[in-house]
């Protein structure tokens, strides 16, 4: 072999370096501005996850006590999940987009039945005529529950998720047999 012969087989060898080394950094620039470019799809999915699960803790909360409860068992099942729903969407309002007007009217009908259930309660040591009369604050069960299937459809629907019909009935369903 000729020393032209080698020094082509050597420019080769580095030329054939040089480009595998472009086209595996241009690969690795690609993937990275793909993870970076997917960062905000992942942290808009925990975020609908988190209001999710607090939406349907709180959900649980206000279903169990529909009926009223010692002030204590009030404050515990019905006003600390409530008080978390609404820290859990101010914390990921950002992230909500196309779910938040179903989400924020599911915590105004949240907030109001809370209200409606805890006007509700009788105090022992209250004087009968310092009691609200019958019917006053009306607790409204299709509110609470139609605003809840409104706003999981909602979430569903921001994560790509199908929500099954059937199924959010059963939930909802189970919950009313809890009730009755």
């Amino acid at each position: 072999m000729s020393e032209i012969d080698s020094a082509i087989a050597v420019a080769g060898t580095i030329f054939g370096a040089l480009l595998a080394y472009y086209f595996e950094e241009r690969r690795f620039t690609k993937q990275k501005r793909l993870e970076v470019s997917l960062q905000p799809l992942e942290e808009r999915r925990i975020a609908l996850k988190d209001v999710h699960l607090a939406l349907v803790n709180c959900f649980w909360g206000l279903a169990r006590n529909f009926g009223g409860a010692k002030p204590e068992v009030f404050i515990q099942a019905v006003v600390e999940p409530l008080e978390n729903l609404e820290i859990t969407i101010a914390r990921n309002q950002l992230w909500l987009s196309t779910a938040e007007p179903k989400i924020l009217a599911a915590l105004g009908t949240f907030r109001l039945t809370a209200f409606a259930i805890r006007f509700r309660m009788q105090e022992l040591d209250m004087p009968p005529q310092s009691r609200p009369p019958p019917g006053f604050i009306d607790v409204k069960w299709e509110d609470l529950e139609k605003s809840y299937k409104e706003a999981v459809k909602a979430i569903g629907r921001a994560l790509g998720v199908e929500i099954l019909e059937k199924s959010l009935e059963e939930t909802i369903g189970a919950s009313r047999k809890s009730l009755g």
